[in-house]
């Protein structure tokens, strides 16, 4: 029995090592997780802890979780939003989904890369952001009042 732990150790061992590299690398672990299957109780999955969001606000929830790893990941709003919710986030929100939404577009740190999430801290000025309509200045001094003007 000593002699199987041992060796199932080793094994182990061995394998922490391997992903180690790979997180150097950059190199996203899910990608391996077949390779897992012959170590017994061994899982690299994306299994979120019950209470990784408790008490945290919208943008840093969302942060933690798309730097999860330390890998570069995008995700859909769908997907963040449930991972969100998985982590122990708290919400009385009806319409939760929107909710994260409009805070996320509202955060300067995020961005939509082909329609998913991600951190700007590994896009730059990349992404497709919407940009936040304002009035040109020539439009208010038109107008007088400063207001949008009615247009068509």
């Amino acid at each position: 029995m000593i002699a199987d732990l041992e060796g199932k150790r080793d094994r182990l061992s061995g394998i922490i090592e391997a992903l180690k590299q790979l997180k150097e690398l950059g190199l996203p672990l899910a990608a391996i997780e077949g390779v897992m299957g012959g170590v017994p109780n061994v899982s690299i999955g994306t299994a979120i802890p019950r209470d990784a969001f408790f008490g945290m606000k919208i943008p840093d929830a969302a942060r933690k979780y798309l730097s999860w790893g330390g890998r570069k990941i995008t995700k859909p709003h769908p997907e963040l939003c449930d991972a969100l919710l998985e982590g122990g986030f708290q919400t009385s929100s009806a319409n939760f989904r929107e909710v994260v939404r409009s805070t996320l577009q509202s955060q300067s740190r995020f961005v939509k890369v082909g329609g998913q999430w991600g951190l700007r801290d590994w896009y730059g000025t990349h992404g497709t952001r919407r940009a936040r309509r304002t009035t040109a200045p020539e439009d208010q001094a038109q107008s007088g009042s400063g207001k949008r003007g009615v247009c068509c």
